[in-house]
């Protein structure tokens, strides 16, 4: 906004004429995710109301490859990144570890000119970018594997979860209430989105 409205423009008694916002999300997990969604901010309210004062639309698209989304034959840079992170995918998929395949994709996608400027300018960050998405779900399947180990619950897990997250939003009393009542407390796992 900073660079579409002159910083004069904020002591005008009018109102000022702005773009109309638009929201997206790009989607390329591994999950099964339709091909467009619809979230609203709103939706995550505790308290629901026909018109909420504050609201945010933002539209998902999932661009995975296999998709073949629409937006993937209009912009060339998300189809060459989707081509590339399919590639990422497929590699892994063939028992190839995390840095094997990306190492392999960036080489397919220089061979057949995919993305071939942006790497070669930022390949470095690019990878550096990529070996910290792959590690985190890494780190989260062990975290999980190692809770499974321990004789952790997925449920205690998840309970565990939302107690450190409502001990650094300072609600501490709502666990508490959450732990005498089963749907409140599911209610507070959705809220924080440990489900």
């Amino acid at each position: 906004m900073e660079k579409l409205i002159e910083p004069k423009a904020l002591y005008r008694r009018e109102r000022i004429p702005l773009p109309t916002p638009e929201f997206y999300v790009f989607y390329n997990g591994n999950d099964k995710y339709p091909a467009e969604e619809i979230l609203r901010l709103s939706d995550s309210y505790l308290v629901k109301t026909d018109e909420p004062m504050l609201d945010l639309t933002v539209k998902v698209i999932n661009i995975n490859f296999p998709e073949n989304h629409p937006i993937l034959e209009r912009c060339r840079p998300l189809y060459e990144y989707s081509w590339f992170i399919q590639r990422i995918k497929d590699y892994l998929e063939t028992g190839k570890n995390r840095d094997e395949a990306i190492v392999q994709a960036i080489d397919d996608c220089l061979k057949a000119g995919i993305m071939a400027d942006f790497l070669a300018e930022h390949g470095s960050e690019a990878v550096n970018m990529l070996y910290t998405e792959f590690n985190m779900e890494d780190a989260l399947e062990v975290r999980f594997e190692e809770g499974v180990e321990k004789g952790i619950t997925k449920s205690e897990e998840r309970q565990s979860m939302l107690y450190k997250k409502m001990k650094k939003d300072g609600r501490i009393a709502d666990y508490l209430k959450g732990m005498e009542d089963m749907d409140y407390l599911h209610t507070l796992y959705e809220e924080y989105d440990l489900m």
